[in-house]
């Protein structure tokens, strides 16, 4: 607690409080639109934000603990968002749904070409075509396909599956935009849980075969996979 009497809690909901420079949270007397607070868009169309929503979630650590699973996530989601961000998230959650936000038909095309560099980066080092095991993406990232090359030359199965994992945080972040009260930033809040999740259960003793089946999967072909193995 600060001179003024102010407590800091999440770091990236945080502002510094101008009489002693110690974190505090925002007030509506600083200048906050409504619509922050998660009420409707204000006179000025501002985009309408969750602000007690977001500062409510558990901080997010790449290898830490999980806070909460997607199902208590989802019931939170309902307290809080509107029909139209729900299904944003549903969309998000079920892969066969059609994407209900900008953010949900942008995460899935980064992913895609995520797989798509792993892909080529298995392909190449079993020396096989890999244009039949890639899936249709808007365009290339020449940063995914650098991170996932050197992500791929580590030895280690789940060193590998990490590196990958924390470029998709990234992305995620990045997908986040300016306003960390959005929906695009909650969107982002249920990416990076999912991560957390996937690594909390990975089990010391056969992580490394899971994690092998999980590049495999990427690769969505058995036979690309066996001709590695052979050559490794």
């Amino acid at each position: 607690m600060g001179k003024c009497g102010t407590t800091s809690r999440t770091p990236r909901l945080r502002s510094l409080c101008a009489s002693c420079s110690v974190p505090s949270w925002p007030k509506l007397s600083d200048g906050l639109p409504p619509a922050w607070l998660g009420g409707k868009p204000d006179d000025a169309g501002r985009m309408r934000s969750y602000y007690y929503f977001v500062a409510s979630l558990p901080a997010l650590a790449p290898g830490g603990q999980a806070p909460m699973s997607m199902e208590r996530f989802r019931a939170l989601c309902a307290e809080h968002l509107d029909p139209r961000g729900m299904k944003a998230v549903d969309s998000l959650m079920d892969p066969d749904m059609p994407p209900a936000s900008p953010f949900v038909a942008e995460w899935r095309n980064r992913e895609t070409q995520v797989r798509n560099a792993v892909a080529r980066a298995r392909a190449a080092r079993a020396k096989k075509d890999a244009s039949r095991f890639l899936r249709e993406a808007r365009g290339i990232d020449v940063r995914i396909e650098r991170e996932v090359e050197e992500a791929m030359g580590r030895q280690n199965p789940m060193d590998r599956e990490i590196a990958i994992d924390s470029l998709r945080w990234k992305l995620a972040e990045e997908l986040a935009g300016f306003n960390p009260f959005s929906l695009d930033a909650i969107l982002s809040y249920a990416v990076r849980l999912k991560l957390v999740l996937r690594r909390t259960g990975w089990k010391a003793d056969d992580g490394a075969a899971a994690l092998e089946k999980i590049i495999a999967r990427s690769v969505e072909t058995s036979g690309l996979v066996e001709k590695i193995g052979q050559t490794e």
